[in-house]
């Protein structure tokens, strides 16, 4: 069974292209990359691979997502990106945050080769989850 991936608009595609562009010269300038990098790390680390469930669904922002012990620190990277999602309002927090991987930090950190594409997905709601971090033993 393929993957079955939202139909996109051109304006949409348009939106994620100029995002990508300005978020690298934010990123660049504030010199955060690593922060930008982990923001979108935990952003996509409630995915649960038994369940299928989770993921990077932009829930990230809300307020029972940042208390979690694990994302100790995320609202500044929250805080230091929201001026410029609401420069891309036809973009979901899911996508902008998402772009981060494709499009902003890990390409700073490469010398701006894109190691990873961004597919847009569709608009989630809250999710509330952490997978809880394990030792190896």
């Amino acid at each position: 069974m393929g993957r079955c991936y939202p139909c996109v608009s051109v304006e949409y595609y348009k939106a994620v292209d100029k995002c990508k562009r300005k978020l690298r010269g934010f990123i660049a300038e504030q010199r955060c990359a690593p922060l930008i990098l982990r923001l979108a790390f935990h952003s996509a680390g409630t995915y649960d691979v038994r369940t299928k469930t989770g993921g990077p669904f932009g829930t990230i922002r809300y307020p029972a997502e940042l208390a979690h012990g694990a994302n100790n620190g995320m609202e500044i990277g929250v805080g230091l990106l929201e001026p410029i999602k609401q420069q891309f309002p036809i973009l979901s927090y899911a996508d902008f945050y998402q772009v981060l991987w494709g499009g902003g930090s890990l390409q700073l950190l490469w010398n701006g080769s894109s190691l990873l594409r961004c597919v847009p997905a569709p608009r989630r709601e809250a999710v509330g989850r952490l997978s809880p971090l394990r030792r190896a033993s």
